[in-house]
């Protein structure tokens, strides 16, 4: 195995271990709220995950340059929106809904680089765009057709901020002079301030310290921001965006069976097919590039075959 193929299979490797982390997230987020409010928790968890990353990755701290400070916080900016959003969706839904909900940034972002860099997604994200919608619309029936906008709602609007954040992390950290780590840090920064604006205006005094509440924020400081943001940088910068979609996707399907498992969550049957109609629609937009890849590569080297045999047909004519 060549230097490329270990670092790329370590890089998926590292993007599970992210998704099993993400997705243990969801139910202990839905019980710490109870404890801690939104803007509190996102204040504490990132503040502390800055200190810690600067803390352990000191030795990075002099690669530090306007360039990985301008690009973490811009970075930032997006995933800041994305949290809060995420976090506050979550009192008004359940851990799995915001789980798989927030997963279909997979099949927002080729729509967004279409947007942005005029590219045409091709036809198989359509279709999961519309096998997602249709996801989205089982999951509302058990409502009687009455969206959740506070709970469901909000969770979409996190996908796409988060969708937004990936494509600008993706495009950052393929400049070798942007160290990963030190990338990540600053892009807790924004969300650092936003949950203190938070916090200053609506919170103050509200929040009540128990041991699960403490114990929830620890893990998803340590876990759910330092270990999985970082691993998420260095895994995205050292594998193909199709495989890092891929295996992130599995972030909802985690973040269901934790939420079942820990939670012990009740879903209405819809729900369940919803979110199987939406994981069809997420594989749709991940896994299509990669066998379109492989019927083009074949036909290349069917026409290629083709053109050998015709020369080798007329050499041996004219030896005739």
């Amino acid at each position: 195995m060549n230097k490329e193929k270990k670092q790329s299979l370590i890089a998926k490797l590292i993007l599970f271990a992210t998704t099993l982390l993400w997705g243990s997230s969801f139910f202990i987020v839905k019980r710490t709220v109870e404890e801690i409010p939104v803007f509190t928790l996102l204040l504490i968890r990132f503040s502390i995950s800055f200190v810690l990353m600067m803390i352990i990755f000191a030795p990075k701290i002099k690669k530090i340059n306007f360039g990985v400070v301008a690009k973490g916080i811009l970075a930032g900016t997006p995933l800041a929106l994305a949290y809060v959003f995420q976090t506050e969706a979550i009192k008004y839904t359940t851990a799995s809904n915001n789980a798989f909900l927030t997963a279909t940034y997979c099949v927002m972002i080729p729509f967004m680089t279409w947007a942005v860099y005029k590219k045409r997604p091709a036809i198989y994200n359509f279709i999961a765009a519309v096998i997602c919608i249709v996801g989205i619309g089982l999951a509302t029936l058990q409502n009687g057709l009455a969206f959740n906008y506070m709970g469901d709602g909000f969770t979409l609007i996190a996908a796409f901020f988060f969708a937004v954040n990936i494509m600008l992390i993706e495009k950052f950290t393929k400049d070798v002079s942007i160290d990963a780590m030190m990338f990540t840090a600053f892009q807790f920064i924004p969300i650092i301030i936003a949950a203190l604006i938070g916090f200053l205006i609506k919170e103050q005094g509200q929040a009540v310290f128990t041991k699960v509440g403490i114990g929830g924020l620890m893990y998803l400081t340590i876990c759910g921001s330092v270990l999985a943001l970082s691993m998420m940088s260095i895994g995205i910068k050292y594998t193909s965006a199709f495989s890092a979609g891929l295996i992130m996707s599995l972030e909802a399907v985690f973040g269901v069976v934790f939420a079942v498992i820990f939670s012990k969550e009740h879903l209405h049957w819809l729900t369940y097919v919803s979110f199987i109609v939406i994981f069809i629609g997420m594989m749709v937009s991940e896994a299509s590039p990669y066998f379109v890849e492989l019927a083009k590569k074949k036909r290349e080297r069917a026409s290629n075959e083709d053109v050998s045999n015709n020369i080798l047909q007329s050499d041996e004519t004219n030896i005739d």
